[in-house]
């Protein structure tokens, strides 16, 4: 019985530590802190060339510090690009971890897919928004192939991200055997 309490209380919290079903509203902050870390990055990126450039000018550094400064900033864009693509990668891990222990009823399916359908509306928005950004000339973001790609195509990893949730909801609906009778 004690085992079936901690699973239901493990069941019903979700991203935000609500006890409540908010996986839609987690989806939208999850869509709104991926825009904010990538815009950052690419802006912070940008800043640290700056100031790179006027160390590097600079003769009152060692040549030793110099060399660090240059190491930093040409690894900066691959470390920033490849935690962004785990974060996304950990994004759905976790979606599909949570969809597993959920339980659910066919029933839903519609209204999960209209959340869905307006996540990924919403996505096309922030994904729009991001490219109208890194599209000024005064950003450099090509040294971020990896997080533009994602911002970019951001519908349609969300779309693959709904229907592998649709998957592992259905094939645990048919695993167990559930009946539609409520």
């Amino acid at each position: 019985m004690k085992r079936r309490k901690e699973r239901m209380k493990m069941q019903d919290s979700n991203l935000s530590g609500n006890k409540k079903g908010n996986a839609f509203l987690d989806s939208i902050t999850l869509i709104i802190v991926l825009l904010v870390f990538g815009i950052i990055s690419i802006i912070s990126y940008n800043i640290f060339t700056s100031i790179n450039t006027e160390i590097q000018e600079t003769t009152g550094f060692s040549n030793g510090s110099k060399e660090m400064m240059t190491d930093l900033h040409t690894s900066f864009p691959s470390v920033f690009d490849s935690v962004f693509l785990v974060a996304m990668i950990l994004f759905w891990i976790a979606t599909i971890v949570a969809s597993f222990m959920i339980d659910s009823h066919p029933i839903f399916f519609v209204a999960t897919l209209l959340l869905l359908i307006f996540t990924i509306f919403f996505s096309a928005i922030v994904s729009n928004t991001f490219s109208e950004v890194t599209a000024d000339e005064s950003i450099n973001a090509d040294e971020f192939p990896i997080t533009r790609f994602i911002m970019e195509h951001l519908p349609y990893f969300l779309l693959f991200i709904g229907f592998s949730v649709a998957i592992v909801l259905y094939g645990k609906y048919k695993r167990e055997g559930l009946h539609l009778g409520m």
